[in-house]
């Protein structure tokens, strides 16, 4: 075998043309996998911040708790667009306000300005967004250049192994 001294001569080589097909599609499924890693981890989500959601009894011992004291654990599902709270969030600020069955009668709760208004009590929720599609694309530019990087490294080592230089000549000036 002669010793290759150029890109051209190495891509004569079938062997080579395999390896650059098979650098291209593992490049392409790595960052195909980077991206979905990226999506799932930064993707668009809400959440309820139970030490901020306030908890106002109208009747009852008429206190004031946040969700965190009062032990009830809301998430972004009970606060739906139907503005009607769930009947176990319900029953569990009807026990926490210690509301007797008298005052429970005719109960409705109505949600109005970010707010769950009933005769019986009020809860203010504490919702925050989080991720977006903003996150997923600077990671991801950040991610594919890092790749990039480390492909180019990956790249420029073969050659110096095969051709002896980082960057080789593309052919010979006698072609």
């Amino acid at each position: 075998m002669t010793k290759l001294k150029t890109t051209s001569e190495l891509n004569d080589q079938a062997w080579y043309r395999l390896l650059k097909v098979s650098y291209v599609i593992v490049s392409i499924f790595v960052l195909l996998i980077v991206v979905f890693i990226v999506y799932i981890s930064n993707k668009p989500y809400s959440s309820v911040d139970n030490s901020a959601t306030t908890i106002k009894c109208n009747y009852g011992n008429k206190k004031t708790f946040t969700a965190d004291e009062a032990g009830i654990f809301f998430v972004p599902e009970d606060f739906p667009p139907s503005h009607i709270l769930p009947d176990s969030k319900r029953s569990q600020l009807q026990q926490v306000c210690e509301i007797s069955k008298e005052e429970i009668q005719g109960g409705l709760d109505i949600f109005l300005n970010k707010k769950i208004t009933n005769n019986l009590f009020d809860v203010s929720p504490s919702i925050s967004a989080g991720g977006g599609w903003a996150q997923v694309i600077i990671y991801s530019f950040i991610a594919f250049l890092i790749i990039g990087i480390v492909l180019e490294v990956i790249k420029r080592i073969f050659y110096y192994i095969i051709l002896g230089s980082l960057f080789p000549k593309q052919s010979t000036e006698n072609e």
